[in-house]
């Protein structure tokens, strides 16, 4: 089997883990357990930890969604003590 083919089995496999995990919770967690080296066993399982990451994320409060360790535009901030200092004084 090539690369192409195992991808293709991975992600449907990811695809069916994830609805399976939507739809049949009992099953999925089964499926979870099982052992195998295929790539459709590992996207199975990969898509139902995406659907339970997805889950807990939903039920997080909304302060703690946001990922504080993400890289956000920050404007300057400017020290009160320092406000001033930009602007010259009349003599």
């Amino acid at each position: 089997m090539n690369e192409q083919e195992n991808m293709d089995l991975y992600i449907k496999g990811f695809n069916q883990g994830y609805m399976i995990a939507t739809y049949e919770p009992e099953l999925s967690e089964k499926l979870s357990k099982t052992t195998g080296e295929s790539s459709f066993i590992s996207g199975i399982q990969d898509g139902r930890k995406q659907y339970l990451d997805e889950k807990l994320q939903e039920k997080m409060p909304s302060w703690l969604k946001n990922n504080p360790f993400e890289e956000k535009e920050s404007k300057p901030v400017k020290n009160e003590k320092d406000k001033d200092f930009d602007i010259e004084h009349e003599r």
